[in-house]
């Protein structure tokens, strides 16, 4: 009946010889939609019996997403959380528990951008106080991906883009012990989730000009994060498998590659940019809720929906590639998933199976990107390539500006403790 009423309207109101138009703008905005929904991956992978460290998970709709779709796979989930929403965290965390029926999803009270807050989650992991088994299988870290800075706002940003990008670099050394010294055989990645602004920053990287537009601030910030990943994997590779050299967040000892080593480290360290989301792109650009909430921008995020809708991404697409690189064999020997059942071969089986995860890599819509830097090119025939030079420059940049940051929070700390 409603179907036989609309049909009876439409003739009614619409002449006939607008069908095919309509038609054709109807099938025009579905492919537009569905293309700017990107790839989605075609891998799956059993994460039972796996641990994956997980930030940002509460706070972005893509954290949140992420947490589920692990969560439903079977990973023993670690997800730190702001300290001061813990209440409304655990509610949350029981309930992705029941609805994934997974147990293993735990919250932990960290504050990013507090070092020492960091470091003392690192000590009680590592000295096994809450976790019996001090595994990790994975490192996701998400608190980058989303958007730092609002139209019309002319608050300074920049203190939380490096909080954001040097609690990464901190966990990352401090959890790289553990990661060391598990057993060659164990598969363990480490995924940076960037903001999807790189490009903005690629033609002066890593000089920045004078006067910098919001989206060249957040790409410094995406890019730096991106050629850091890339040093990561090589300062890996150059590394024994059971090494007592490790890197350090306070030394550089090891941030110079040493390119005579060809074997490849069981730990895969890649970027993933998951593209414009609406809900973590979006809204904090447009301002139209969060801390600094803007009418204006709401308004104006109301006006744009259609737009919005049909351009950016779903938080359910959004995870795309980052699902891709965890589910994607690390080699070609490695086990292949088993066929769904009535799956009919494809032609694109054979490129599929010899797909394998490119250590050091960006990925975005479930590939990986060729990414050129100006900088980066020449210099292959020195001692170290300018490629590696740029990488272990951005290392020591970040341990300096480390030392700086333990620095001003333990001066905060004196100042707070002689007021009381």
């Amino acid at each position: 009946m409603p179907i036989h009423v609309t049909s009876t309207l439409f003739s009614q109101y619409v002449p006939s010889e607008y069908y095919i138009a309509i038609a054709v703008v109807l099938l025009s905005l579905a492919v537009t939609h569905a293309f700017s929904q990107g790839r989605r991956t075609s891998r799956e992978r059993n994460l039972h019996n796996r641990t994956i460290i997980v930030t940002g998970g509460f706070t972005s709709s893509l954290g949140l997403t992420v947490l589920e779709a692990l969560a439903q796979r079977g990973a023993q989930i670690i997800a730190f959380a702001p300290p001061d929403s813990i209440s409304s965290v655990e509610t949350i965390v029981t309930a992705i528990r029941e609805q994934t029926r997974n147990e293993l999803v735990f919250a932990e009270p960290i504050d990013l951008a507090s070092p020492s807050s960091i470091k003392s989650f690192a000590k009680r992991f590592i000295d096994g106080e809450k976790y019996s088994e001090h595994r990790i299988d994975g490192l996701v870290l998400l608190h980058e991906y989303g958007h730092i800075g609002g139209l019309w706002s002319r608050t300074s940003k920049e203190q939380q883009r490096e909080d954001g990008s040097q609690a990464s670099f901190l966990i990352q050394t401090l959890l790289l012990p553990v990661l060391l010294i598990a057993p060659v055989e164990r598969d363990i990645r480490i995924v940076n989730v960037v903001n999807p602004f790189y490009a903005a920053a690629v033609p002066t990287f890593p000089q920045r000009p004078p006067h910098e537009t919001m989206f060249q601030k957040e790409g410094y910030r995406s890019l730096r994060t991106i050629k850091f990943t890339q040093h990561l994997q090589k300062v890996l590779d150059a590394l024994p498998s059971s090494s007592d050299e490790v890197p350090d967040a306070g030394t550089s000892t090891t941030a110079k590659v040493k390119t005579q080593k060809k074997k490849q480290s069981n730990i895969k360290a890649v970027s993933v940019s998951p593209g414009v989301s609406r809900a973590d792109t979006v809204t904090p650009y447009l301002r139209s809720r969060g801390p600094e909430f803007s009418i204006y921008g709401l308004f104006l995020y109301i006006v744009l929906q259609p737009i919005i809708r049909l351009l950016t991404k779903a938080p359910n697409s959004a995870i795309q590639s980052i699902l891709h690189v965890l589910f994607v064999p690390v080699s070609k020997t490695a086990e292949k998933p088993k066929p769904r059942k009535n799956d009919q071969p494809s032609a694109d089986d054979d490129e599929q199976e010899e797909e394998i995860l490119k250590p050091g890599a960006l990925y975005a819509e479930c590939a990986v990107v060729p990414l050129v830097i100006p900088a980066e090119v020449g210099g292959e025939s020195g001692e170290e390539s300018n490629a590696d030079k740029l990488g272990r420059e951005i290392w020591e940049g970040f341990e300096a500006s480390l030392k700086e940051w333990e620095s001003e929070e333990q001066k905060s700390t004196v100042s707070m403790t002689g007021e009381s």
